[in-house]
């Protein structure tokens, strides 16, 4: 049984494990043959089908077989991109993967002083000088960066121009009021500073007063619309962002030019159809991307 809240559908559980146990127990009431512990190594042609190997030998043959082996995010759950190499033997374009709704990393004094603090903030990419994207939501201060779900709704354009393209000017500039416009940030700082310097407590009540301390440095001599410059649009340089292991998902996979978009079969192999995140198609947060794996797989199944 399932709920919806906001238009994503979940089980009434809460447990992702349900989810799996349903779509076993549909396998044993199908009949459908699994093979475990099957550690794919090598797939060719073989007569009118394909023969695989697994990494200790094993053999098994078949007429048609659809590749969903996922990408590269959390490959200690088995998701390690190593049909990525399958794909390109088999003579298919493979888009560089890189991971996506992923933390930044940034050597910012301010994130030390912040770490563990949490806000609702604007978030905007700027790369190279120029904004890309931007989101709202939460934004978490870590011992390393900047996380959140606004930094992972932003995260893919980052993560592509750094680790694909090889960007170095990448930086997000934050808005840290977003609830209150500049003009009105402005006259109720100006306000609350009455002519006289900035100190921890003209803050207090728009941000939480940890913020006050850490902004110190940053607010001396600084009159009330350099402080609203400030806090609507802090830049943070990014340096790298997260590994495979912190990643949602991967950006990146096989190219969609190499496979018919009606039936998910390969335009290069006959017989031979990919399926979910091994494809270069990367959904937002929110379940999208596990409705494309189910939709994908069985239009491939079905083709």
């Amino acid at each position: 049984m399932t709920y919806s809240e906001q238009g994503r559908i979940f089980p009434v559980t809460n447990q992702s494990s349900s989810v799996l146990k349903v779509l076993e127990l549909e396998l044993s009431r199908l009949g459908v043959r699994v093979e475990p512990n099957f550690a794919l190594d090598s797939v060719r042609r073989s007569g009118g089908g394909f023969q695989l190997k697994s990494k200790d030998g094993k053999s098994i043959e078949c007429e048609k077989l659809i590749i969903c082996a996922g990408g590269r995010s959390y490959p200690a759950l088995g998701s390690d991109g190593s049909c990525y190499r399958i794909a390109e033997a088999l003579g298919h374009k493979v888009i560089a993967p890189v991971p996506v709704a992923v933390p930044v990393v940034v050597k910012d004094r301010l994130c030390h002083l912040l770490q563990g603090q949490k806000i609702t903030a604007r978030v905007k990419t700027v790369i190279d000088g120029k904004e890309a994207c931007s989101a709202e939501g939460d934004l978490l201060f870590t011992k390393y960066g900047l996380s959140g779900t606004a930094i992972l709704d932003v995260s893919g354009e980052i993560s592509v121009a750094m680790n694909r393209n090889g960007c170095k000017s990448v930086s997000v500039s934050v808005d840290m009021a977003p609830f209150i416009g500049y003009e009105a940030l402005d006259k109720e700082l100006t306000k609350r500073m009455g002519g006289r310097p900035a100190s921890p407590e003209t803050v207090v009540g728009i941000l939480p007063n940890k913020f006050g301390a850490a902004l110190r440095e940053e607010f001396a001599s600084k009159k009330p619309a350099q402080i609203t410059a400030l806090l609507k649009g802090r830049i943070f340089k990014i340096t790298e962002t997260k590994s495979w292991n912190q990643a949602d998902f991967t950006a990146g996979g096989v190219d969609l030019k190499d496979v018919d978009e009606r039936t998910l079969e390969s335009m290069i192999v006959k017989g031979l159809y990919f399926a979910g995140e091994i494809l270069d198609v990367c959904g937002e947060r929110g379940g999208y991307n596990l409705a494309w794996a189910w939709a994908s797989g069985l239009l491939a199944g079905e083709a």
